[in-house]
């Protein structure tokens, strides 16, 4: 769990990040482009396997996670829940299809809609 813990400070803090608007139409934003390609490093690393040494098994730190909110070892008075939602919350985030009709790819000052527009990733 420590691990996991570590991973996620990292990846989400206010010199990486930084909250735009007031909610419910908040967003967070990077610092800078070098923090936003370190977000995408910890966020691969985050979703990767990991080694049998960090976790004693070798599977994601969100499937770990996940796996800890489904047998907590010390859940006193539903302790758990809060974890337990914020994760089940993010892994649907991460498996929703999303539909794009428009793609701007700045690099090349492109905009270009996707073969079929409107198809889901």
């Amino acid at each position: 769990m420590r691990a996991i813990k570590e991973l996620i400070d990292e990846m989400v803090n206010w010199e990486v990040v930084k909250l735009v608007g007031e909610d419910p139409h908040s967003n967070i934003s990077f610092n800078s482009m070098t923090h936003q390609r370190f977000f995408n490093i910890l966020l691969v690393d985050f979703l990767s396997c990991s080694d049998k040494k960090v976790l004693g098994v070798q599977l994601s730190y969100l499937a770990a996670l996940r796996e800890i909110c489904d047998s907590p070892n010390f859940n006193i008075d539903n302790s758990i829940n809060s974890l337990a939602q914020a994760s089940q919350e993010f892994s649907d985030w991460l498996e929703k299809e999303v539909t794009v009709k428009k793609v701007w790819l700045p690099a090349i000052n492109l905009s270009c809609s996707p073969r079929g527009a409107g198809q889901k990733l």
